[in-house]
Order: C-alpha cells, then structure tokens, then sequence
C-alpha cells in the first residue's frame, strides 16, 4: 500500500522499536493506537482510513498509525508506553514530544479477551482470535478448549484492559498529554459485571472515551445504528467467531461494513465524525 507523505504507519513493535519523533519538530501530530479496525489495511486507499480523515479534520500535518491485525490489549498498552514513555522508572515523558508543535492521542481498544501474554504462548498456534478445529487430535486443541471452556475468566480480561486504560489516563493527565479512547467492537464491562468489583468506569473519564456507558457500548454498535436506529442488541465480550449475532449486518458487504463486520468506507467516515465531535467538543 503506498502511503501519503503525511501518514506513517508502523505495523509492529518489539524490544527493538524506535520511532524518531525529531523528524515532526514543529508539527501538528496525531497518534492513532489500536488492532485492524485502526490500522484499515483491508482498505486500500489509505486515504479512507479513520486515522487520516481525522488528520485532516483537525488540520494536522501528520498521522502516525501503529496498529497490527489482531493486537491485544496488552500489545496496544505497551505500542502506547514504546512510543511516549522513556524506559526509566517513575515513567517520564518521551522528550522528543516536547518538540511536537501539537499532538493527540487516540486508542481504539480491541476486545478485552484477546490474550497475547505468556499464558497465551502455551496453547500456540491458537488464540482467541482463532478457532481450532475442535476434531483435531492436536494437543493444543484440547489444551486450547479447556482453556476457553473452563478457565477463561471474562472479567479478569475486562479488568485488564480497564487497569491499563486507568494507568495511561494517569500518566496522560499528568503529562498533560490530550488523549481519546474507544471501545472498537465488544464492551469494556460486560452487562453481567456493572456496577460490580470488576467494573471501574467511574474512575473512566467519560469526556475522552466514548460510549463508556449506556448503549451503544462500543463502535462497531454504533455503526449499525446508523444502519438501523432501532438496533439494540447487546453483545457481551467476545470475538465475532463467537459470538455473531450482528452478521446479517455485514453479509452484504456494503459501504458501512465489510463482511467480516470491519467498518468501510462509509463506516470509518462516520467514525471520524464521531471521534472529531468528541475532540472539538471536550
């Protein structure tokens, strides 16, 4: 895919990530975090993705993309961390961001039971993202099953993801960085778990993250929405091989959906509107 100057994607992070923010002094910056629905790789004018239409709505000079299909929670937290923490301990702001002109931050999170930690390295090639074929006599099919069937503990991810929002929102507020989140296509706190000891929304500042409570509860809810305003279907955390009780929103394959359920072009128009409303009206 061939980029316009003013975008810059990096796909993938690891011990040896660098990004050289010396090459945007003076500029306009926005940093958009998150798993497919961000980096729109399915969509071959970059042109159309959410991140650069944004850009342009907040006349900003450039976009920086770091995404990766399938991208925990985990993985979208420490992208976060590589690009404006230094590796010092109490986290410091990257230096380099203090040559910006101006910059913002927006993250789309991925579904909370997304798992790319260690644990996740025992049931290889799989994860929950995948489904085995559960007739195989592979040992990890089993492993993988039970895993999910008997182990997995939906609100332990939730409180992960919720932990790791509640860090960045402390060290964005403090670094007096100007943040954005939203849930990309499940909820944040399943319904099962409001108001319980699993669900710390109420420390969530709700004037940056969107849909944090009520309904629709993530994008991809809102999205159908617009398709079909009477649409109130709660979804719980899941992945869409689960769980997919919206596809006779996307089976055709129209302008708001592809169909697999990821925004198109109408779609991640109507993103950006959204995510633009949010910002202007802070």
């Amino acid at each position: 895919m061939n980029y316009p100057s003013d975008y810059i994607f990096l796909p993938k992070r690891d011990d040896t990530f660098y990004l050289d923010l010396t090459k945007f002094k003076n500029k306009k910056v926005l940093f958009v975090f998150g798993d497919s629905w961000t980096n729109n790789l399915y969509i071959k004018n970059p042109y159309h993705h959410w991140g650069y239409l944004l850009k342009c709505k907040l006349n900003y000079d450039i976009l920086i993309n770091i995404s990766s299909d399938y991208d925990s929670n985990y993985e979208i937290f420490d992208a976060i961390k590589y690009v404006f923490c230094q590796e010092e301990f109490p986290l410091q702001i990257n230096e380099e961001l203090n040559e910006l002109d101006e910059y913002k931050v927006v993250i789309e999170w991925s579904t909370p039971m997304r798992d790319s930690t260690s644990v996740a390295e025992m049931y290889k090639p799989y994860n929950l993202a995948t489904i085995p074929d559960l007739k195989s006599n592979e040992p990890n099919t089993k492993l993988w099953m039970d895993y999910v069937t008997n182990w997995f503990r939906t609100e332990i991810y939730s409180y992960d993801t919720q932990k790791r929002i509640l860090f960045l929102q402390h060290f964005f507020n403090i670094h007096n960085i100007d943040w954005y989140s939203f849930m990309g296509f499940t909820p944040l706190v399943e319904k099962e778990f409001n108001n319980s000891q699993y669900d710390f929304r109420k420390w969530i500042d709700s004037s940056r993250f969107l849909f944090l409570n009520g309904f629709p509860n993530n994008m991809q809810d809102y999205l159908i929405q617009q398709k079909d305003p009477s649409f109130n279907d709660y979804i719980g955390i899941s992945e869409m091989q689960f769980e997919n009780n919206r596809s006779k929103y996307f089976r055709n394959d129209d302008e708001m959906f592809t169909g697999d359920g990821h925004p198109n072009i109408l779609g991640l128009e109507i993103m950006s509107n959204k995510i633009y409303d949010l910002i202007i009206n802070k």
